[in-house]
């Protein structure tokens, strides 16, 4: 199977050089809360779905988060020790910006405030503001994460959570099959018994812009991510798919966004 990128070292280090010299998050928060703001109001709807199932625990890390807080803003409503993680250190910074109500932290004010419409506040200045403060004391850590790597986050923060999220990251930070299978196998292992991962992407997702910048990514089919996870020993509990333009981007570089989530044996 042929995909954008071959797999080899080197490419890993272009890759990684890559986001350090040219991801911008300023701009990942403009388009996040723009023309990607129909992509991610779905996450957070189905998302919140979810987690009303028996998809639940007291522990959830978001692996690969970006600059973005969104998967905690869902998550805060049942989860009370939530851990980012991301492979960028500024992304990291702008995470604890926000959290720490820092004035130049970047405004996710417009998803806050979905999140408080799906969760049915009435007032949605109060409900907003409720979201953020119960998510920001619920973020515990914010931590370094490299999903090629064994472990994927520091030893001294690997432990059973109950769930492993990790939202339009794999196809961003993977270029073949088998890194893709061994990245989904690490994450098994941050998961506890009876533990749940929780899968956000794009399918046909050939690449993102960001300002004058394209960062291409790893198409991967469906197949592979059903076979990743049954092989690491996890069985399906949903998957829902919403096609490209029923979301309204302008981006055409992907096909529909999906989340799915699987229960570990």
């Amino acid at each position: 199977m042929e995909h954008i990128f071959g797999q080899s070292m080197g490419s890993y280090e272009t890759l990684c050089w890559d986001y350090k010299q040219n991801f911008d998050a300023k701009v990942y928060r403009d388009v996040s809360v723009g023309d990607f703001i129909n992509v991610y109001r779905f996450f957070v709807r189905t998302l919140h779905e979810v987690f009303e199932t028996d998809v639940q625990g007291s522990s959830i890390l978001d692996i690969g988060c970006g600059p973005s807080v969104y998967s905690a803003l869902v998550a805060s409503r049942t989860f009370d020790d939530i851990v980012l993680s991301d492979f960028l250190s500024r992304n990291r910074e702008q995470v604890e910006k926000w959290v720490e109500h820092d004035s130049t932290a970047l405004d996710w004010s417009p998803i806050i405030e979905y999140v408080a419409q799906v969760e049915g506040f009435n007032d949605l200045e109060k409900g907003s503001d409720e979201v953020a403060q119960r998510t920001r004391k619920t973020i515990s850590r914010v931590i370094p994460c490299d999903v090629t790597t064994p472990g994927i986050i520091p030893e001294a923060h690997r432990r059973a959570f109950d769930v492993v999220i990790s939202s339009l990251c794999l196809e961003s930070a993977i270029l073949d099959d088998i890194t893709y299978r061994s990245t989904i196998a690490h994450m098994a292992e941050l998961v506890g018994p009876g533990g749940h991962i929780i899968l956000c992407g794009l399918t046909g997702n050939l690449g993102y812009v960001l300002g004058q910048k394209t960062f291409k990514c790893f198409c991967y089919p469906q197949d592979l991510v059903v076979h990743a996870l049954r092989e690491a020993g996890f069985a399906n509990k949903g998957w829902i798919e919403v096609p490209h333009e029923e979301l309204g981007s302008k981006d055409s570089l992907f096909d529909s966004a999906f989340v799915t989530w699987w229960v570990k044996l």
